[in-house]
């Protein structure tokens, strides 16, 4: 079986009126999801549950999307 890569993805999130945006590196949407919660959490000081709640897809307040890399500004990193 072949190593799994990560992404790249990016999260965007509608808190009391404060527009919050990670990125972070993870296997699908549903991963990066979590590990933004779990960043969100960290820094709101409000636990992960009660984010869920928040950000459970009943409203259209938050939105993940995958971030395309492109090669040659990676291999300019390196």
């Amino acid at each position: 079986m072949g190593k799994r890569t990560k992404s790249l993805y990016k999260g965007i999130f509608s808190v009391s009126g404060q527009v919050l945006i990670y990125y972070r590196r993870a296997y699908s949407p549903t991963h990066a999801r979590r590990l933004f919660l779990n960043a969100m959490s960290e820094s709101l000081g409000v636990g992960t549950y009660k984010l869920r709640g928040m950000f459970g897809g009943r409203t259209d307040n938050y939105r993940v999307e995958k971030i395309e890399e492109r090669k040659e500004a990676f291999n300019a990193r390196t």
